[in-house]
């Protein structure tokens, strides 16, 4: 079976598969739905991503589809935009040798990637191409203004992946809020964040407009941002009538997830960290320009807002920016100056008044809380009795007498770990609680990264806050959004 669009269908003896997904950390995120789709179909299988350092920093030890990450070195359209870094001799030799069987592109249109992952060896190959790229066994056009995750999800279908939502999931660990703990000590209730960077200063919202709703919502504030964006997060800071904390370059992605898990509302633009912190259950209001909406977008608007700039030519020289292709001019003012404070703030104010039907930040937080408490638990042991994962989850995790009780309700006896899971989603269930508290996951431990020493000193380090934007162009550059 081969070609366009070529019938979807379970791959057989699949027991190693790679993904390429090597760019930034929004990228990623719009990615894992496609990722836990595939992982499902294949749950025996050790899916390894094809990523870059921070990936390996990030993921390693942290539950999710991904089961370990080779972090390429720099590959012009694969790992960087950057021109002048050929594939490295001796690195597809290395890579043919881990032997996978299904080798999946879920990184751009196909220019460069294609010949990339036709290279691993694999076989059989799906994935995306553009018009003029490398056909794969199984692939699916890479058309202009479609949404990633969407886009994703139909190259897991190619392979027999069925989608299983369409918001990505991320676990924020204990290591994660140790993190957090070291950098900022106790962080007050009610917290409200804001994120005024993104790598591309047409995607940037006035500082002052960002300082003028956070003062709005008369709630504690954070400002946060990369060290290069320092001027914009004092900018807020400053500009704000209320004072409030900046966190510049001082949170890796671990750390500014932990954050995030406990803010009851994020303000930003189209950058990496709203999609950050949705992943980890937190509301966001995001200011977006029209066609990256179309692309990067928050697909459900029950805790995610949007707002939206219809601005479609330079406020400078009138060049046009919406249609395919379009050459970029060399102006960088904002295309997003038209949404209006007004806009944004009522917004935000409805998310904080009335939290999702009654829904609150501590509701949307816990179910990941008491997913490490089972894990922790389990450390190491195939089967522990519930009184254990009861203590567990009451002495080590801030969880609430309300989600304790659902550990209290169950029988004694040894379970293992998909036993409790599923003992206690039924107990959710019965208590008509799935729709705001969500279901546990039997999550899957990745593994420590060995291919270079690079990797290694960044699972070590951890990636910084400046790994959050993506490049100006895409890696693979068929991608049509001139504004990333």
């Amino acid at each position: 079976m081969s070609g366009r669009d070529a019938a979807g269908g379970l791959v057989g003896g699949v027991r190693r598969i790679a993904v390429l997904r090597a760019n930034a950390i929004g990228d990623y995120l719009l990615s894992v739905p496609a990722l836990d789709a595939i992982k499902r179909a294949y749950p025996g299988a050790r899916l390894t991503l094809l990523g870059t350092a921070w990936h390996a920093a990030f993921l390693t030890g942290r539950p999710g589809p991904v089961d370990d990450v080779v972090a390429l070195p720099p590959i012009t359209g694969v790992s960087t935009s950057e021109p002048g870094h050929p594939v490295p001799a001796g690195l597809m030799e290395e890579l043919r040798a881990r032997g996978f069987d299904l080798a999946v592109q879920i990184h751009g249109g196909g220019r460069y990637s294609n010949p990339f992952v036709r290279g691993l060896g694999a076989g059989v190959t799906a994935g995306m191409r553009a018009p003029g790229a490398e056909e794969l066994d199984r692939w699916v056009p890479y058309t202009d203004y479609h949404h990633e995750t969407l886009r994703f999800l139909q190259v897991a279908a190619l392979v027999g992946g069925v989608a299983d939502g369409l918001e990505a999931r991320v676990a924020v660990t204990g290591a994660d809020r140790a993190e957090l703990a070291r950098v900022l000590g106790e962080v007050p209730a009610g917290l409200v964040a804001v994120h005024p960077g993104a790598n591309d200063p047409r995607r940037r919202w006035p500082v002052e407009r960002f300082a003028e709703v956070a003062d709005m919502t008369g709630r504690p504030v954070v400002v946060t941002g990369r060290q290069e964006e320092k001027d914009l997060v004092m900018g807020v800071v400053e500009s704000m009538r209320r004072p409030a904390t900046p966190v510049v370059g001082a949170l890796g992605l671990g750390g500014l997830a932990a954050l995030h898990e406990r803010c009851d509302l994020l303000i930003a633009n189209d950058t990496g960290p709203r999609h950050l912190a949705a992943a980890v259950g937190t509301p966001t209001v995001a200011v977006y320009w029209c066609g990256n909406l179309v692309t990067y977008g928050p697909l459900s608007r029950t805790a995610h807002r949007p707002l939206t700039s219809w601005t479609t030519a330079c406020p400078r020289c009138g060049a046009r920016g919406v249609e395919p292709g379009a050459v970029r001019c060399a102006h960088e003012e904002s295309w997003v100056r038209d949404v209006s404070v007004e806009m944004v703030a009522e917004q935000a104010l409805d998310l904080l008044a009335g939290p999702l039907g009654g829904m609150t930040m501590t509701d949307r937080a816990v179910i990941d809380q008491l997913q490490q408490a089972i894990e922790e638990a389990f450390s190491g042991r195939d089967r522990v009795a519930m009184r254990e994962v009861y203590a567990h989850a009451s002495e080590h995790v801030n969880l609430p007498a309300d989600l304790l009780a659902h550990l209290n309700e169950l029988p004694e006896g040894a379970y293992s770990r998909p036993e409790v899971i599923e003992a206690i989603n039924e107990v959710i269930v019965r208590r008509g609680e799935q729709e705001s508290l969500g279901l546990l996951r039997v999550p899957r431990q990745a593994r420590p990264v060995e291919e270079t020493a690079e990797a290694e000193r960044a699972v070590r380090d951890e990636a910084p806050l400046e790994q959050l934007n993506p490049a100006s162009l895409p890696p693979d550059d068929e991608d049509p959004d001139i504004m990333r």
